[in-house]
């Protein structure tokens, strides 16, 4: 069985996430990132609406190997979507070549390796799989295909991808996202599916606990964004501060990555040199 998504970006501006699951959407991925000097502004209210609507929700980077080389766009998506989401981090590679097969599949190998995410994913059309990549390389590298393949109905792959993992199949008009267009008609927006066995092996991992009290600490002292703290503390539009460490790290590592606080009060607070003393094995002795 297929089930059915979409992918957005600040073409989109602010969805309403709420008749987008209505309708029986399932999972978005949103565009985070382009080459290495845009950010979609809209990226982290889309990623905390949508999975707080219950979507899977995945960020994509449009890629210019044509400008730059893959370790600079890496790290400007990485600094700003520094943990893996629901889905796989997708690649769009469908323009801005560079002159060779062999350049191209390196610039992309490059990026997979730097953002280690899991399975590594490329959004592109058939013109990209078939004349500017090696898709032998990628296939024996583990890349998965998202593929761009407008009136499609099944997902047949290309090149040496027997079946493409998602496909993007079209445009449709999808309520919460179309609007009312000059000329009387509806807005459309991108329309994907992918196999329900495939959307559950994407989602069904997860963090380990000792992982997750790692990014907990973590995003203590500045240096993360997990994805619950999008949803649980960007949602409400609470702001926290760095000294919040004793109540995060002790309702994060009982209730299993999740936080739990007071919306009228917040956390209690511990100064900021409390919370940089805190050792990263420090959550293990909390159990105890």
């Amino acid at each position: 069985m297929n089930v059915p998504g979409v992918d957005v970006s600040n073409w989109q501006e602010s969805p309403d996430w709420v008749r987008v699951a209505a309708f029986g959407i399932r999972y978005a991925w949103v565009l985070a990132t382009d080459g290495s000097g845009f950010m979609d502004k809209y990226y982290e209210d889309d990623v905390a609406h949508a999975r707080n609507n219950g979507l899977k929700v995945g960020g994509y980077h449009y890629a210019r190997p044509d400008t730059n080389d893959a370790l600079k766009e890496a790290r400007w998506y990485r600094s700003h979507v520094p943990t893996e989401l629901d889905l796989p981090t997708a690649l769009d590679m469908e323009t801005n070549w560079l002159p060779s097969i062999t350049a191209n599949t390196d610039w992309a190998l490059w990026f997979f390796d730097l953002v280690k995410t899991d399975p590594p994913l490329l959004y592109t059309n058939g013109d990209g799989a078939t004349k500017h990549l090696d898709a032998a390389r990628l296939v024996a590298a583990g890349v998965e295909l998202w593929y761009a393949n407008p009136g499609a109905n099944d997902l047949t792959g290309v090149a040496d991808w027997p079946r493409a993992s998602a496909l993007q199949y079209g445009t449709g008009v999808v309520p919460g996202i179309s609007h009312p267009l000059p000329d009387g008609s509806q807005s459309v927006v991108d329309l994907d599916i992918m196999p329900e066995e495939v959307l559950t092996r994407w989602t069904s991992g997860g963090p380990s606990t000792q992982q997750e009290d790692e990014n907990v600490l973590h995003i203590i002292k500045g240096d993360k964004a997990p994805e619950w703290w999008l949803t649980d503390m960007l949602l409400k539009r609470y702001i926290p501060s760095a000294a919040d460490a004793a109540v995060i790290v002790m309702q994060t590592v009982r209730s299993g990555g999740r936080i739990s606080h007071d919306g009228m009060n917040g956390p209690q607070v511990l100064p900021q040199a409390s919370v940089d003393a805190i050792p990263l094995d420090a959550a293990a002795h909390m159990r105890s």
